[in-house]
């Protein structure tokens, strides 16, 4: 593991003087939200991450309805928010950068960005919910910014975090230090807890336009009369091979489905699915709608809105389900016995909010033990197909139940 090359120390005693708006490190006292004009949130991560804010940016409207908040994302999440009724403007961060000297790099785009279009805000407060090692620069960006007040982890979280983030408590004025289990949406949310703000509700949201809704609408209506039965979302990708049930298996599972519900397959997923997509198709003929890479993420969410379930693996599109209130079947990679706090962990990323079964390996394979430490797909082969059918049909008939009742 590979902490950052510069000293967070050394640069908090050299900017502090130049910063006017910084009061220096540690906590500052109770917040009075009156007195609070101007807001950043910086949130960095993947797509199923920023699905999981999306409590943390409606509670903090509710308690600052007249406040500006500003929201900084990467890039690619920038469709995704940018309809948020919670927030006044979305920034976007290219925060991805390889080669020679790439964190030092990374910090002096996010100190131009600063003082290019943060500072001049001159915020109150600036939010950073993410509890894991910050190799985004997202920590050093809320301190560039001038903030008065600055929450987040702290670099003592957890031991890696400790190694990748050595020093970065000096960015914070509140460094908060929780090592406890959490779910990642009541994570967040104990950041506004701890500056004062009151939490009523934690339900996610996924914002759409009518022209998404139509989009979606148009491609459900592609489907040939065959397919009569309920609309089953397939979640094919991931971003780590680990994390990735086998194509054949969705193969097995989609044609039992189509045979014994007379179901739609709805298949989504990015670029680097596509292929995986095409063999689907290509086995399960025409009750299959292939969307992988063809839709944007707010596309994606209002597909997934019309659908009864869905089936697949821990990604984006598993949230955009839960914050469209579908039932979720997620297969994960992570073992039952598995460390409880790991990223892969449905105890900290599963489905919130919503009816949902998670199918985990019973045991790891080979020499993983507290995770699947493979490069490929490896423990996630212990979900087996048999398992996966067995939730399907008790998922799905439930919800015709319900439905009937």
């Amino acid at each position: 593991m590979i902490e950052h090359v510069f000293n967070p120390p050394v640069i908090t005693k050299l900017l502090d003087p130049f910063l006017e708006s910084t009061d220096g490190r540690g906590p500052i006292g109770r917040i009075d939200p009156y007195r609070l004009k101007k807001v950043l949130v910086v949130k960095l991560d993947g797509i199923g991450d920023m699905i999981l804010a999306s409590p943390l940016l409606r509670e903090l409207r509710a308690n600052l309805p007249q406040a500006f908040l500003s929201l900084v994302v990467a890039p690619h999440i920038v469709n995704l928010v940018e309809l948020c009724p919670y927030v006044n403007e979305v920034i976007p961060f290219s925060w991805e950068l390889r080669g020679r000297w790439s964190n030092l790099r990374r910090l002096g785009r996010a100190f131009w960005l600063s003082r290019k279009y943060l500072r001049p805000r001159r915020f109150d407060l600036a939010i950073v919910p993410h509890w894991e090692a910050d190799w985004y620069e997202a920590s050093a960006l809320s301190y560039f910014s001038g903030a008065v007040r600055r929450v987040g982890y702290s670099e003592k979280v957890t031991e890696g975090k400790k190694i990748v983030n050595r020093g970065f408590d000096h960015f914070y004025t509140d460094a908060i230090f929780d090592t406890s289990v959490k779910h990642e949406v009541e994570r967040n949310l104990q950041l506004l807890r701890h500056v004062g703000f009151k939490v009523t509700d934690s339900h996610l949201e996924c914002w759409t336009s009518p022209h998404d809704d139509l989009t979606a609408k148009k491609f459900l209506e592609s489907l040939p009369g065959e397919a009569t039965g309920p609309f089953i979302v397939f979640g094919i990708g991931g971003n780590q091979l680990k994390r990735v049930w086998p194509v054949d298996n969705f193969i097995e599972a989609g044609s039992w489905l189509i045979r014994n519900f007379q179901a739609g397959i709805l298949l989504v997923g990015g670029h680097q699915d596509m292929l995986a997509a095409r063999k689907i198709q290509s086995s399960l003929g025409r009750a299959v709608i292939n969307m992988a890479g063809l839709l944007t993420l707010r596309q994606t969410a209002a597909l997934i809105r019309c659908s009864a379930l869905y089936l697949g693996n821990d990604t984006g599109p598993m949230h955009m389900a839960a914050a469209n209130k579908v039932p979720v079947l997620e297969i994960s990679c992570h073992p039952i016995a598995g460390d409880p706090v790991h990223v892969h962990s449905p105890g900290r990323f599963g489905p919130w909010g919503v009816s949902h079964t998670v199918l985990q390996p019973r045991t790891p394979r080979g020499s993983c033990k507290q995770e699947c430490s493979a490069h490929q797909a490896h423990c996630i082969l212990n979900v087996t197909v048999a398992e996966v059918k067995a939730a399907c049909r008790k998922m799905l008939e439930t919800k015709r139940k319900q439905e009937n009742s």
